[in-house]
């Protein structure tokens, strides 16, 4: 499973003596149980096969790389996976390649460096969610990452369930010995939920339950995890994953809502907050920016000074700062990799009203540090 330290791996890589190729795609099965990549990858290859067709050095570079490309799509895509991510140069034995559980856009390109728009939208501000349900006798622990199911965990309190079945105790004893037991299975899966949340490495928690067993399962908590609660319901262990995940949308939705909250009531104050491209790119190229929100469907064409590397809103000139010569670039990419070089939070707004409020600031905005 791809992670963001993985994006980082990908923008150390320098620009240097051979090009790095990119390529996107949608891998999900339809209906008729075949991926129909294939289509938009032809065209992409035939298309780069022709501006390479008088370099006699980079063409044979690039058909090896599109060999190996080929080999891997071939031979090794999962069946669950519904998005692929491939970063390649043959020569240079280079080759990383990320199965998602999510869809990508296909995209495909050929530059002096890696393509991190795609996967970023795809991963960037995306919480890990660990999802317990619990009854006085059973409890299921779900990871959702990437609106997927990652992991999963079973327990139940067979040697309870047997005694039950056995019988003969009077009724106080029988009383005693169940609150006991309950008590004691509580505290174990409040021990294993510790465990499974550390080893997933979550970062909020959903609470199922009925009562008591609910209100009993959330005295055993560790105060760490009560301070990761950000949904107690009811619910079942024998939940299935659609369901679960069904209950999450409100969440995936709350974090588009929220975080565009925050923004609009910080530049309604006017405190600590930039909206628009020309707001937004010196707060990044100065440092200032903490967060950042950007439209899913957003799009931006720039330039970047061929000399100090600063990023301007044209694809063409001289650079204000030192006088450089600009070069046109994607300058959404850009942004992003610059953003993801200071750490700052990106967070791309999918939600089509979101999406549509955020166009009314350009399609970006943000948070400052300072």
């Amino acid at each position: 499973m791809i992670e963001p330290n993985d994006l980082n791996s990908l923008l150390n890589l320098m620009p240097g003596d051979h090009p790095y190729l990119t390529v996107c795609l949608q891998a999900m099965v339809a209906h008729d149980g075949r991926r129909h990549y294939h289509t938009f990858l032809k065209s992409a290859v035939g298309r780069q096969e022709k501006e390479l067709a008088h370099d006699r050095l980079r063409l044979p570079e690039f058909l090896a790389t599109m060999e190996r490309v080929n080999a891997y799509l071939e031979e090794q895509l999962e069946e669950e996976t519904q998005g692929i991510a491939l970063y390649a140069w043959e020569p240079a034995d280079f080759f990383q390649a990320f199965q998602l559980p999510v869809p990508l856009e296909n995209f495909f390109r050929l530059a002096p460096k890696p393509c991190l728009l795609p996967l970023a939208r795809a991963i960037t501000g995306q919480s890990r969610y660990c999802v317990a349900a619990v009854s006085l006798d059973q409890a299921r622990f779900w990871s959702i990452y990437l609106r997927q199911v990652t992991d999963a965990r079973s327990l139940a309190d067979e040697s309870f369930l047997k005694r039950v079945q056995v019988g003969g105790w009077s009724q106080m004893r029988f009383q005693r010995h169940h609150e006991y037991h309950v008590e004691r299975f509580l505290k174990d899966v409040a021990r294993e939920l510790q465990s499974f949340w550390n080893a997933e490495r979550a970062q909020h928690l959903i609470l199922l339950g009925h009562e008591p067993a609910l209100s009993d399962f959330q005295r055993e908590l560790p105060l760490a995890l009560k301070h990761r609660l950000a949904l107690v319901d009811h619910g079942s262990p024998e939940e299935n994953q659609a369901t679960i995940l069904h209950r999450l949308e409100p969440l995936f939705r709350e974090r588009d809502e929220a975080i565009l909250q925050e923004i609009q009531q910080r530049l309604a104050g006017h405190y600590q907050a930039v909206a628009g491209l020309q707001e937004v790119l010196p707060a990044l190229q100065q440092g200032r920016l903490g967060k950042l929100a950007l439209s899913a469907d957003l799009q931006l064409e720039g330039g970047q000074c061929s000399t100090c590397s600063s990023l301007t809103d044209s694809p063409e000139g001289t650079c204000p700062l030192c006088g450089g010569p600009i070069q046109a670039v994607d300058l959404l990419e850009e942004i992003v990799q610059e953003a993801l070089r200071q750490n700052v939070h990106l967070h791309f707004v999918k939600q089509y009203p979101h999406r549509r409020e955020l166009h009314r600031h350009g399609g970006l905005a943000g948070v400052l540090r300072f």
